[in-house]
């Protein structure tokens, strides 16, 4: 079996749970990757990944 959920038109606990056959939570379905935030995400990752890179890198040349 497949499921198809369009997260853009709300759609989220209604349909997941009774595919997974799971009760349907009294909470909210989590949006955590708005688009708004996703660039904050998105910048804070690449910063952190560069300076674990430059770490090493200046590890390595010492």
């Amino acid at each position: 079996d497949y499921l198809l959920i369009d997260f853009t038109r709300g759609e989220g606990f209604e349909k997941l749970c009774p595919f997974l056959g799971k009760p349907i939570p009294n909470a909210p379905f989590p949006h955590r990757n708005k688009k708004e935030g996703i660039w904050k995400v998105f910048a804070r990752r690449f910063y952190q990944s560069a300076r674990l890179k430059a770490r090493t890198l200046l590890r390595v040349t010492e």
